[in-house]
C-alpha cells in the first residue's frame, strides 16, 4: 500500500464497528468498497467522524449482543467465526496497532517525526 492507501486504511477500521455490531455477518466480496480519501484534511474529518461513531456504537451494547458469534466471509467461506467483542478487537483494534506500525515505517523513509504510542518516541523532545 501507498502512505495514502495505508493512512486511510487506517482511518477507515473503525467504521467497521458497525458491520459487526449490527448483523451477524460480514460479506467482504459483496460490500467493501475502498475509502476514496485524498488529502489530509479529508482524512482528519474521516477520522474524527468515524472515532466518534466508533464509540457511540459500542455504548448502548449488552454483554450478550457482544458475546454473540458474528461471522466474516468472502462469498460462502468463512474466513472467521467469533464472538463480536472478539471480532472488534480483532479486526479494528488489533488491525489498527499492525498498521500503524508499518505507518511509522513510511514516516521514518519520509523524514517525518514518529509521534509516540504509548508514551514518547524517539523523535519527541525530552521533557527535561
Amino acid at each position: 500500500m501507498s502512505a495514502l492507501q495505508l493512512a486511510a486504511h487506517i482511518v477507515e477500521a473503525p467504521s467497521w464497528c458497525s458491520a459487526i455490531v449490527d448483523a451477524d455477518r460480514y460479506d467482504f466480496a459483496a460490500t467493501y468498497v475502498p475509502p476514496a480519501w485524498k488529502t489530509r484534511d479529508e482524512l482528519l474529518e474521516a477520522h474524527e467522524r468515524i472515532t466518534e461513531e466508533f464509540a457511540a456504537s459500542l455504548e448502548p451494547l449488552g454483554d450478550d449482543h457482544l458475546r454473540a458469534t458474528w461471522k466474516f466471509v468472502v462469498g460462502e467461506k468463512v474466513l472467521m467465526e467469533l464472538s463480536r467483542e472478539a471480532a472488534i478487537r480483532e479486526t479494528i483494534l488489533n488491525h489498527l496497532i499492525h498498521h500503524r506500525g508499518q505507518l511509522s515505517v513510511y514516516y521514518r523513509l519520509l523524514g517525518i517525526p514518529v509521534p509516540g504510542a504509548y508514551g514518547p518516541s524517539a523523535d519527541d523532545p525530552s521533557p527535561m
